[in-house]
């Protein structure tokens, strides 16, 4: 309405709308519009906007008039002036949609497991000391989030026009519609495990490689080399019901694990200890009990100071 479009704009959303796809829905808008005080009020604005427009334009609008008379028989030049005004961005792109999208951040804290909706009726459940970023709505063409730090749990609600995209570091992931698991904790490698669907991973400055349920993707972030392996997606995803699975895993993983969940401070003395590999299978255990278990496997005592749990 100020004037202040370019025609390179006019032209962008001029192809946008030619496209056949796209074509009713330039209809529904101008049917939506047609009552407008905007169109009203400024009368002689859209007179001007319309007689710079192209006529091929008004001549599609016009064959839509003729096909549905009961509702455009009133004034044709009214409605080719809101076509003008939803082509050019000027009602619709503009005026409804002028603010910039607000950015929310989600921090979950040591020893919760919280779950999300997200404005796409997508549900996510965000582990303990997760942090998550992500739109008060989803506009544009793709969904993004960004995955700041931690583990999340996804069930993206399928839309094939609008991929689910989802930063961290390292990847990308890109999704039209599934289930999976994204892990990404600070100093730790990312990795992505499918449940259901098909997941595209990007890491950054490699190629794309396409994972299928049951099978991970890890992103190395010391050599930046991804790769591709066969698991069993049901046992990485089991910490939603708060369950501890662990297989060929670190007993240092193990442990920044614990210190997650548990909300505590493990101090180990023998760093050595560190790289010893733990495979259990616990179910919603208390931290004593899960302490025992590891001493006795992995051959250590430990003593506990309120949060702090020193490892002799």
């Amino acid at each position: 309405m100020q004037n202040n479009y370019s025609a390179e704009d006019l032209r962008a959303i001029q192809d946008h709308f030619n496209q056949e796809q796209n074509k009713e829905l330039l209809i529904t808008l101008i049917e939506a519009e047609l009552n407008s005080d905007i169109i009203q009020e400024n009368e002689e604005r859209v007179n001007q906007i319309l007689q710079r427009t192209d006529a091929a334009i008004l001549s599609k609008v016009q064959e839509k008039q003729k096909k549905r008379a009961p509702l455009f028989s009133s004034n044709f030049y009214k409605i080719a002036s809101a076509a003008v005004l939803v082509i050019g961005g000027f009602i619709y792109f503009l005026v409804h949609n002028n603010e910039p999208i607000k950015q929310l951040t989600v921090s979950v804290p040591y020893g919760k497991i919280i779950r999300l909706t997200l404005p796409d009726s997508s549900k996510l459940w965000l582990n303990a000391g997760t942090t998550l970023e992500y739109p008060e709505k989803f506009s544009g063409a793709t969904r993004n989030i960004r995955l700041k730090t931690g583990q999340i749990y996804l069930e993206i609600k399928h839309d094939e026009t609008k991929p689910f995209v989802i930063s961290t570091k390292g990847v990308g992931v890109t999704v039209l519609g599934t289930t999976f698991d994204v892990k990404s904790f600070e100093g730790e490698n990312t990795t992505v495990t499918v449940a259901s669907g098909k997941v595209g991973v990007l890491p950054h400055g490699g190629e794309s490689i396409l994972l299928n349920p049951n099978e991970q993707a890890e992103y190395d972030i010391n050599s930046k080399i991804i790769g591709k392996k066969t698991v069993s997606a049901s046992d990485i995803i089991s910490w939603r019901n708060r369950n501890l699975i662990f297989k060929d895993q670190s007993l240092g993983e193990v442990l920044s694990t614990l210190e997650r969940r548990f909300d505590v401070e493990i101090e180990i003395k023998n760093k050595s200890l560190l790289s010893e590999t733990v495979n259990i299978r616990l179910a919603d255990e208390s931290l004593e009990d899960v302490l025992n278990v590891l001493s006795f496997s992995n051959h250590f005592k430990y003593e506990q100071n309120g949060r702090l749990i020193i490892i002799k």
